[in-house]
């Protein structure tokens, strides 16, 4: 069987609290999956342009393979009802609209995913979500079907009282 896998790892947030351990994370995930034998890509400290470029690109090759793993290691939470991952430069001060447009919904990715309904999909989010926000973002994930053939698994819960803090 045919695997690989893109793990992301976002320390260096410019406006949002950086973290200090995501890289450190997705290194590890990328290491065991190398292990696992999957083909692996490591992606650290992405901008909206760097993480949207990294997940289209590992799309294209979704294709050759059996089996895609996506582990992402960062912020991420919900605006309005929308599942985002923060890129390294999100500024949540802005207008919902604005925080949306400026990060990488979970949506698109899942989207991206659907084009390839013979291979096993697996997105892992290991997401710090204790933010202080504004009034649209809300620090945790909304609850979301995982796609036919899909596994979406996040490191706590999704909903309320389950911020996971690094």
């Amino acid at each position: 069987m045919k695997r690989i896998a893109l793990c992301i790892g976002n320390d260096a947030y410019s406006i949002l609290p950086a973290l200090n351990c995501a890289i450190a994370d997705a290194t590890a995930m990328e290491k065991e999956l190398k292990n696992l034998g999957f083909d692996t890509e490591l992606r650290t400290d992405l901008d909206r342009t760097g993480l949207a470029d990294a997940i289209f690109s590992f799309s294209d090759k979704i294709e050759n393979y059996d089996a895609a793993l996506i582990y992402y290691a960062g912020h991420g939470f919900q605006v309005d009802g929308d599942n985002i991952l923060a890129p390294i430069e999100l500024d949540i001060q802005a207008r919902p609209e604005l925080v949306k447009y400026n990060a990488f919904p979970l949506s698109d990715l899942t989207e991206v995913l659907n084009r390839f309904p013979n291979q096993t999909k697996i997105v892992i989010l290991d997401a710090c979500r204790e933010i202080i926000g504004h009034r649209g973002a809300i620090k945790d994930f909304a609850p979301i079907s995982a796609p036919q053939g899909s596994v979406i698994a996040f490191a706590a819960s999704p909903g309320p009282g389950s911020p996971r803090t690094r």
